[in-house]
């Protein structure tokens, strides 16, 4: 049984080499964005692995398109905070790159932030989700 630091620099090792962080603007609605994480990989224990370790996200399967192809495991997370979190969690395993990379982003978010505009994946004050009632 490994430690939980252990599992945890196991999955910054995956995501330094097989994942990316970046921003989202959504096409249909310019206002929004947002930054992202995501992991793709052919393997499903390993995929499995790193989602549980995280403990955020979701996982999904991506079915073969033709002969001699795989299912692609796909993680992501969208949300700024879960973004942040996942950062947090794996700085000190991050090479020089991935750390500017998230340090650049984090950066473009709080001045995004600061600039009152909505972020993807929270609902506006003044927006109102289909089953909610404004008060």
């Amino acid at each position: 049984m490994t430690s939980r630091r252990e599992d945890l620099a196991w999955a910054a090792g995956l995501f330094e080499g097989e994942g990316c962080l970046n921003f989202k603007r959504e096409t249909s609605k310019p206002s929004f964005c947002g930054i992202q994480a995501n992991l793709a990989s052919t393997d499903a224990d390993t995929a499995s692995r790193f989602a549980a370790i995280v403990g955020v996200g979701k996982l999904r399967v991506q079915k073969p398109y033709g002969l001699g192809t795989k299912e692609v495991y796909y993680w992501s997370i969208h949300s700024f905070e879960n973004v942040q979190y996942l950062i947090a969690l794996f700085w000190c395993w991050l090479g020089e790159r991935r750390r500017n990379k998230a340090k650049e982003l984090l950066a473009i978010m709080r001045v995004y932030h600061a600039s009152g505009l909505p972020r993807v994946g929270v609902i506006h004050p003044r927006r109102k989700r289909a089953n909610e009632k404004i008060k």
